[in-house]
């Protein structure tokens, strides 16, 4: 059997994450667009971690060709949640950051099949400029996920 990454993937992709009570859009793959343009915000891209393209993977079961093999596969869903400089300033964004935060937390718990699962969701909130170099600046979450797939 193989792996399930574009499951998992597509999984992620379809977690109604919300800010102000509005579901995110996502881009990733095909649809991620290599551009300067400054996109509608908030938007979550779907990406491989900076520092890593995929986890680790270790054998759970010894013996022949058909042992089972556990793969951990990092994801990283950058949201950007909106300009830097509008708004009500630190309370407004505050509120904000709290209720996707909330939102990442209650939809994840979807994140699940026969075959994998998440093993942890790291959020970090910041200031992140988009793309890199455009000196676009906007208010996000980096949402991390760690999954864990066992191959047969």
């Amino acid at each position: 059997m193989g792996s399930q990454l574009q499951t998992i993937i597509e999984a992620i992709a379809a977690l109604p994450v919300t800010v102000s009570g509005s579901t995110v859009a996502v881009r990733y793959g095909a649809n991620l667009e290599d551009s300067a343009e400054l996109p509608d915000v908030p938007l979550r891209i779907l990406s491989a971690p900076n520092r890593a393209t995929g986890g680790k993977s270790k054998t759970t079961t010894l013996g022949g060709a058909g042992h089972l093999m556990d793969l951990e596969w990092m994801l990283t869903d950058l949201c950007l949640l909106r300009y830097v400089g509008t708004g009500l300033g630190l309370p407004d964004i505050g509120q904000v950051y709290t209720d996707t935060y909330m939102s990442y937390a209650n939809t994840a718990r979807q994140l699940s099949a026969n075959t994998w699962t998440l093993l942890r969701i790291d959020l970090i909130n910041g200031v992140t400029e988009y793309p890199q170099g455009s000196g676009n600046q906007y208010h996000s979450i980096s949402a991390l996920y760690t999954v864990r797939e066992i191959i047969q």
